[in-house]
């Protein structure tokens, strides 16, 4: 055999495999779209269904903070009720003089959450807000 033909059937071969690759691709492509278009419809329905979950999670942690019960069982899972503070900013000025104080340039409530936790007293500027939510953990006896 000589060179030319060995070199002619290699670039036949490596031709073929990437149109063979090039076509497995646009196949794949287009099965994503069909998974795609077949998964939409059920996007809408999933982030309306989270939003009832939501909603019924609030009324159950207001229901446990009104009944003064911290968790109840139902069908076979623990709704435990967690307790949170969060900080409203109401005097951005005020606010912000407390924010340099603390050596930060601005105000972030992220960084600022842990230090009003510690405070003793809200500073000025700063509202305290107790938060309720609830948390769904497995019944350790039935699972």
């Amino acid at each position: 055999m000589n060179t030319k033909t060995k070199t002619a059937d290699a670039v036949i071969t490596s031709s073929t495999v990437i149109e063979q690759l090039g076509n497995r691709l646009n196949q794949i492509a287009m099965l994503t779209e069909a998974l795609d278009a077949k998964i939409a419809p059920h996007e809408e329905k999933k982030k309306r269904l989270e939003e009832e979950a939501k909603s019924l999670r609030a009324g159950m942690a207001e229901a446990l903070v009104g009944s003064g019960r911290s968790s109840v069982y139902i069908g076979g899972y623990q709704f435990s009720l967690k307790h949170d503070t969060d900080f409203e900013v109401q005097n951005e000025a005020l606010a912000l003089a407390w924010a340099q104080e603390h050596d930060c340039v601005r105000i972030d409530k992220v960084k600022a959450k842990p230090i009003l936790r510690r405070e003793v007293m809200t500073p000025d500027g700063f509202a305290r807000v107790a938060k309720h939510s609830v948390a769904r953990t497995a019944d350790k006896k039935e699972v």
